[in-house]
């Protein structure tokens, strides 16, 4: 996983998941602590659908999930805090990282807290839009003191994103 920046050059990154799903119809995980680890979840081919509730994870190093493929997602009630990279990734760090099209669900009722980046990366945001998604609702959050933005949108210009009712200090 990982973008090239245009202009830059790829961003291959190295890091080992503490959950690799793939091939699933239905994949739950909750109730988990997830501590000094790279990625909690990150999905290899397809799932259905895919619940991320109740967990707390601190001091992620990376990307701590990433949104992809055809997958309807629900991640919910979480704590993601201090999650500060200790090795540099040029393409920067995220909480969850929302990619591809028909990706689709929502990130709701968590708490993004001390996001922190690499002091040569960019981002260090709490949730990040990347490409064509549109498909995820954001709402109910409270994103606070974060590196970089609490929510970053990048992408195709003719896509809405629906970011509601979130508290960002």
């Amino acid at each position: 996983m990982g973008q090239a920046l245009p202009g830059s050059f790829p961003c291959a990154n190295g890091w080992t998941p503490s959950v690799a799903v793939g091939h699933f119809g239905r994949v739950t995980l909750s109730r988990n602590v997830f501590e000094d680890i790279d990625v909690a979840m990150q999905p290899f081919g397809e799932i259905d659908y895919a619940t991320f509730s109740h967990n707390t994870v601190t001091r992620a190093n990376g990307n701590t999930i990433f949104m992809t493929g055809r997958t309807v997602w629900d991640i919910s009630s979480n704590v993601f805090t201090r999650d500060i990279p200790s090795r540099l990734f040029p393409c920067g760090t995220t909480d969850v990282m929302i990619g591809q099209l028909g990706v689709q669900g929502t990130i709701s009722g968590n708490e993004f807290g001390w996001r922190g980046e690499h002091p040569s990366a960019p981002d260090g945001c709490a949730i990040d839009y990347e490409g064509g998604s549109a498909g995820v609702v954001v709402s109910d959050n409270l994103l606070h003191d974060s590196v970089g933005a609490g929510v970053m949108v990048y992408g195709l210009s003719d896509r809405k994103r629906n970011i509601s009712d979130a508290k960002i200090v």
